[in-house]
């Protein structure tokens, strides 16, 4: 449970300051565990013939740098131990020499660095301890992956209407990807020779195998994306909204193509440089990022809408909030907005079936241009209708946003508890009423006015639901915009130190 705290937030037994101690000393815990775990020791490996294997000569070119302190040969494998004596660099040759006289000879380069670590051919050469940081890697990954659905669970307990939550169930998604890509990369090297260009390249293409792996699924995704709005724009005619869907298929396809158009770019030029092509691969993999970004954000937003809208609160409320959404020319109800006040009625009987209890319904909604009357008081007539008491159902008829339907409906809900007698401080339970995939916004601005609701969400048509999905997506993205910003500034500085390090280390990608 300690540990669990440590990665949680809000009331942890461990406070920020310790948390930082904490993590800085395993850091240093780990790289002193490196440094011992790789030693000043390389063991250089190499077949040899099973029979008639006689000496092992190894030959040293600067033994200030590097000595040799045993050699063996044991089932057809020749071993050389090497320990640096100092930084720098050393040629060396192991010949063996068989019945017949020198049957192998093998040379290379050995390069002790300021640590003491020995890489085989070069800076950014090989080494048989380097696989320990590669598990250290895919259990980074793991425990931040841990720590982001620990958090979730934190969240997900205050409340499920949290824009904090669909960011970081998002980032819990991308770093499963990188956790379970890290962890098969150590399965697959195993305890063989490491490169350090290996690591350089795992964290290169983190972004790149996403976007492979998750295309089939994008191509599905996009094609259903484009029939429901084809099916959407029949039924209900051609306007910008109406045409969201069929814009974020042309955008996920064309991000996750933009980066092999790129490459293709390049190769066509027969005299490119190193550096060119080191910064055309680099901007491949930051669009990579950012397409993997929002597609984690995509379906985080997605489960999170449906997972909201498709909840059912406790029967405990005191009050029920009808969401308006416009009106007939006539003053009547349209189906969305039927459905939203139809759900809270099934509501409002399930509650008293159960447990006795009435609620007061608030119809809100205000009167638009083109609208005969207020949607609160065509919602509350429509209520009358199915047998709600009046003396049930309190009205605002100002409110033009969910926003305000927020904000002037618990207006008036203070309002009745003070004609009731009670306190505005008075504990009470709210449920709102509005379309499936409108809960988990309407959730957020009820708590960013200052209360918490509950949400009942009301069924609508298939090809309507996933286009609304995507324009609650685009809201997201919208109301976090700082904080999307940031992320993307992240993965951009993410991108330039790996360009810096391929430059600096003279690796290829």
């Amino acid at each position: 449970m300690r540990i669990l705290s440590f990665f949680s937030e809000g009331k942890s037994s461990v406070s920020k300051k310790n948390q930082a101690v904490l993590t800085i000393l395993i850091i240093v815990i780990i790289v002193a565990f490196d440094y011992l775990m790789m030693g000043r020791t390389f063991i250089h490996e190499f077949p040899i013939l099973l029979d008639g294997s006689t000496e092992t000569v190894v030959e040293v070119q600067d033994d200030s740098v590097i000595e040799v302190l045993k050699t063996e040969i044991d089932d057809g494998t020749g071993r050389v131990v090497f320990r640096g004596l100092r930084e720098g660099e050393s040629d060396v040759e192991v010949t063996v020499y068989g019945k017949g006289g020198k049957y192998l000879t093998h040379s290379t380069t050995l390069y002790v660095h300021q640590s003491g670590i020995i890489t085989m051919g070069g800076f950014i050469g090989t080494t048989n301890r380097f696989y320990i940081i590669g598990i250290e890697t895919a259990l980074f990954f793991v425990l931040a992956f841990i720590h982001r659905v620990v958090r979730c669970r934190n969240i997900a307990k205050k409340s499920m209407y949290s824009y904090s939550l669909v960011g970081n169930i998002g980032v819990a998604l991308f770093l499963f990807a990188c956790a379970a890509l890290f962890v098969a990369i150590s399965i697959r090297q195993g305890t063989s020779y490491y490169t350090l260009d290996i690591y350089h390249f795992a964290f290169y293409s983190i972004f790149i195998l996403f976007a492979i792996f998750a295309f089939p699924v994008v191509i599905l995704f996009s094609i259903y994306l484009m029939l429901s709005n084809v099916v959407l724009l029949k039924k209900e005619g051609f306007s910008p909204e109406n045409c969201l869907c069929i814009l974020l298929a042309l955008v996920l396809i064309l991000m996750t193509l933009i980066g092999p158009y790129i490459e293709s770019l390049i190769k066509q030029e027969h005299l490119v440089s190193i550096l060119r092509w080191r910064l055309a691969n680099h901007v491949e993999v930051f669009f990579y990022a950012i397409l993997c970004y929002l597609e984690c954000i995509l379906v985080s937003t997605i489960f999170c809408a449906e997972r909201a809208g498709k909840y059912v609160p406790r029967r405990n409320k005191d009050y029920i909030i009808i969401l308006g959404c416009g009106l007939k020319s006539n003053g009547e109800l349209t189906p969305l907005l039927a459905g939203r006040a139809d759900r809270a009625v099934w509501f409002a009987e399930k509650q008293k079936k159960e447990t006795g209890n009435d609620i007061i319904f608030v119809a809100s909604g205000g009167q638009g241009s083109d609208e005969p009357i207020s949607e609160g008081e065509a919602i509350k007539k429509y209520l009358m209708e199915k047998g709600v008491d009046p003396a049930f159902i309190l009205v605002d008829d100002k409110s033009v946003n969910t926003d305000e339907n927020m904000k002037l409906s618990h207006e008036q809900i203070l309002k009745n508890l003070g004609d009731r007698g009670m306190s505005e401080d008075t504990l009470i339970n709210i449920a709102y009423s509005t379309t499936d995939y409108h809960v988990l916004r309407s959730g957020v601005i009820a708590e960013n006015n200052g209360f918490k609701a509950s949400g009942v969400g009301s069924k609508t048509k298939w090809y309507f639901h996933i286009n609304a999905l995507i324009r609650e997506f685009v809201a997201i993205l919208s109301a976090e915009k700082k904080v999307h910003i940031r992320n993307a500034i992240l993965l951009l500085v993410y991108t330039i130190i790996l360009f810096i390090i391929s430059t600096s280390l003279g690796i290829l990608s």
